[in-house]
């Protein structure tokens, strides 16, 4: 009895061994194929447009941004730079809602500027969401 014990217990350890040698490789390839998920989104995250279009004239005094993202934006905040153009911008009231492939646009008073805006940055963040994001954009 006690060598068919000996034997049992040494098919356990050996079977023991060869599971946990199983799982470390099972490990293996779970973290490379996390590894290519990774990269494989960062590829498809680069490969997107940005969010916002480049500034274009929708009209005589009128400059405006297209939402490229595909899902619907809430705009938080604009602001201008240099700070005494802000004034000359007009805006939507915010929270202002730009849906997909809409435009955010704004009201650009130039001739009465003695200092153009530069740049103008959008705080923004995606219906539903709370992780609020910051946009520039040259004019």
């Amino acid at each position: 009895m006690e060598i068919a014990s000996f034997v049992v217990a040494v098919l356990a350890v050996i079977a023991s061994g060869a599971a946990a040698l199983y799982a470390l490789g099972a490990n293996r390839r779970a973290d490379e194929a996390n590894r290519t998920a990774e990269e494989a989104l960062k590829v498809q995250r680069a490969a997107l447009p940005p969010v916002w279009s480049a500034v274009e004239a929708i009209g005589e005094g009128t400059m405006a941004f297209r939402n490229q993202s595909s899902r619907t934006i809430e705009v938080l905040g604009i602001t201008v730079e240099p700070d005494e153009a802000a004034q000359l911008i007009g805006a939507p009231p915010r929270p202002h809602t730009v849906e997909y492939g809409d435009f955010l646009a704004l009201q650009v008073r130039a001739r009465y500027m003695s200092q153009p805006a530069h740049r103008i940055f959008i705080e923004w963040r995606y219906e539903g969401e709370t992780d609020v994001r910051k946009t520039m954009r040259q004019v």
